[in-house]
């Protein structure tokens, strides 16, 4: 349930919360093994690519795990809300598409006006129906260079991904994988074991498995997103998001969320292990990163535009923030975290307080899907309990 605390501030019961995760609705039941053994490469070709002459309102963001995703989300979602734009929301009332399946039209919510979504941002896996129902939207992604990202994902997943958990350390498991790693059953418990081996290319739909097919994947890929950023460069991601979507310097203000405080070091030799596990993915980030830099090589006055948004960003984090500190363990004013991960988290100042801008920055994932469910549908409840 979600509650308030006597100052105002939002509240989430974790305990719920962690239910939820094992006992929320699952709208279509069937075995995880049934999809498994797809190979096919979907492609979904964008719409010609042109220069926007007004804001563009109409979004698929493929939010990938473990890659900043949840600072990219809340800056798209923040957009929507402020343009009273309707946002497309999990049918089970929850904060996922029925992630691991691959989406569905099914899985949205039904908004009671009868509108359309003209934005989806919510964690799913990507599915040629999800380009399909949103025929004019910007499609957009986030990639993380392997070491960091796998390296977050083993901190973050370690409790609920087996091939982590029996490792016990990084080093002991990419040290020899496939001792921990189940070919037969790569999806494991309640899909969470995705997250051992190429989980970027599972969330973008792609046979996240598959040994000999990079180039075909990359070129489907290449030929669905408009725009793929990347977290290792996020100033500049945002400057190239602005620029791809016609919007205000304040749409791509940000302060990054759901960020952990403690990270291992990597050595070089278990970077090299890292992405050699880690192939299709590795060669996913490999190159849509020549993409991303080619981008900016094109883009006149990229070097004034950083500055700018360098100068913004210090402008709002001066307005908003009193201080950044690392939340406690299950503080319930702060992210959501898996088994005893820190999470950083910020405090507004007074001022800060006082202004919407600041207070959706800093607003965890949760609380904002809560808010958004709330207003679109009158009578809600609560996250797997919405009632309506």
């Amino acid at each position: 349930m979600a509650i308030w605390n006597s100052s105002g501030a939002f509240i989430f019961s974790f305990i719920q919360y962690r239910r939820s995760l094992s006992s929320s609705k699952i709208l279509h039941e069937r075995d995880y093994r049934e999809e498994i053994e797809i190979t096919e490469i979907f492609t979904a070709p964008k719409t010609a690519s042109k220069t926007c002459q007004k804001p563009v309102e109409d979004i698929i963001f493929v939010k990938t795990h473990k890659t900043g995703s949840s600072t990219l989300q809340n800056i798209i979602r923040r957009f929507g809300m402020k343009n009273n734009l309707p946002i497309a929301m999990p049918v089970s009332d929850g904060n996922r598409f029925e992630y691991p399946y691959f989406f569905k039209t099914t899985f949205i919510k039904k908004l009671p006006s009868g509108q359309k979504p003209r934005i989806i941002a919510n964690h799913l896996r990507a599915s040629r129906e999800l380009y399909e129902i949103f025929p004019e939207a910007k499609r957009i992604t986030i990639l993380r260079d392997i070491p960091s990202l796998y390296e977050s994902s083993f901190g973050y997943f370690r409790s609920i991904t087996t091939p982590y958990r029996k490792a016990q350390s990084l080093e002991a498991f990419y040290s020899s994988p496939e001792r921990f790693w189940n070919a037969d059953e790569p999806y494991g418990n309640k899909g969470n074991d995705v997250f051992a081996r190429n989980h970027m290319a599972f969330d973008l739909g792609m046979p996240w498995l598959s040994e000999n097919n990079e180039e075909n994947i990359l070129q489907a890929l290449e030929q669905t997103f408009d725009l793929v950023l990347l977290t290792d460069y996020f100033k500049e991601s945002m400057v190239l998001l602005k620029k791809e979507l016609c919007w205000e310097w304040e749409d791509v203000l940000f302060f990054v969320t759901n960020e952990r405080s403690e990270k291992q070091k990597l050595s070089p030799e278990l970077e090299s292990k890292m992405r050699s596990w880690n192939h299709l993915d590795n060669a996913i980030y490999e190159h849509f990163s020549k993409v991303f830099w080619q981008k900016i090589d094109d883009y006149e006055g990229f070097g004034e535009d950083l500055k700018i948004l360098e100068e913004k960003l210090d402008e709002v984090k001066k307005t908003c923030l009193e201080k950044e500190f690392i939340c406690e363990e299950n503080d319930l004013q702060c992210q959501f975290s898996y088994d005893q991960v820190k999470i950083k988290n910020y405090q507004l100042s007074k001022e800060g307080e006082k202004l919407e801008l600041c207070r959706l920055m800093v607003m965890p994932e949760l609380e904002m899907s809560i808010k958004i469910f709330e207003s679109q549908w009158t009578g809600w409840y609560d996250l797997y309990d919405g009632q309506v």
